[in-house]
């Protein structure tokens, strides 16, 4: 049984833990560049084309995250950030982020049905009081 859950709404995923509401996740809602995801400008062009991979089609992106340095400043009002910034020292914090992914699929992404992607994972003792999960992802592309 899972202990965290995710559900999405039109501009955020909400997210419980055993059964208890804990806050939400807010959606990027402004335009965006599909490659980099960056916020587009007035007249609707990625001001960062420099920075475009040839290797990205389309990047999609759950909201804004604020990286370990400005973390503290907005972890009370930012519930994703958070999450992410945990997940980096606790491998449990993964799991309210893993299924965010899924609610989006399922909902707003709906195009990444259509990908072959194999998910698979593991709870491995990593000691008397520790569990790691591991994760294993194989994609094949469509022809």
């Amino acid at each position: 049984m899972l202990n965290w859950s995710a559900s999405y709404h039109r501009n955020k995923i909400d997210i419980g833990h055993k059964g208890y509401f804990k806050g939400n996740y807010k959606l990027i809602t402004d335009p965006a560049c599909e490659i980099c995801s960056y916020p587009l400008d007035s007249e609707g062009s990625c001001v960062r084309t420099d920075t475009h991979s040839k290797y990205v089609v389309k990047t999609y992106t759950i909201g804004l995250y604020h990286d370990t340095s400005s973390y503290h400043a907005t972890s009370q009002s930012d519930f994703l950030s958070k999450h992410i910034y945990n997940a980096k020292l606790y491998v449990h914090q993964a799991e309210p982020l893993g299924l965010a992914i899924a609610e989006l699929i399922k909902n707003r992404d709906k195009d990444l049905q259509k990908s072959d992607i194999l998910a698979r994972y593991l709870s491995t003792p990593i000691s008397s009081t520790m569990t790691q999960t591991h994760k294993s992802l194989s994609i094949k592309r469509r022809k």
